[in-house]
């Protein structure tokens, strides 16, 4: 990919965990928001989420199970939106601009609990 590609990966990653973030109930639920990884393109968005973890954008945590990653964005990210947003950067959707590579997943089951 090139730079700008995986710039708008990035982006619509953040853009995806604000929007989710906004859409929470109760404080706890948070930190337990699992996401499935869908796409041809895995290890790109895999090495987007990393690189956002990293850099303190967002959380992200493994699971159990291989494609569902529990993660929720930092401030650090959510300051890096909103400062576009208000530059008029990210205009348009991110659905828009990269089909949506990370779908919603129920809370894994805790072994432990039954």
């Amino acid at each position: 990919m090139i730079p700008a590609q995986n710039e708008l990966l990035r982006l619509n990653i953040l853009f995806q965990l604000y929007n989710d973030l906004f859409k929470v109930e109760s404080f706890g639920d948070i930190q337990r928001q699992f996401y499935k990884i869908i796409g041809c393109n895995k290890s790109q968005i895999l090495a987007a989420i990393f690189y956002l973890d990293s850099r303190g954008s967002i959380q992200a945590r493994s699971t159990r199970d291989r494609d569902v990653i529990q993660m929720h964005i930092r401030s650090r990210g959510i300051d890096e939106i909103e400062d576009r947003l208000g530059k008029g950067v990210l205009f348009v959707s991110s659905n828009q601009i990269i089909p949506i590579i990370l779908i919603k997943w129920p809370e894994e089951d805790n072994d432990d609990k039954k």
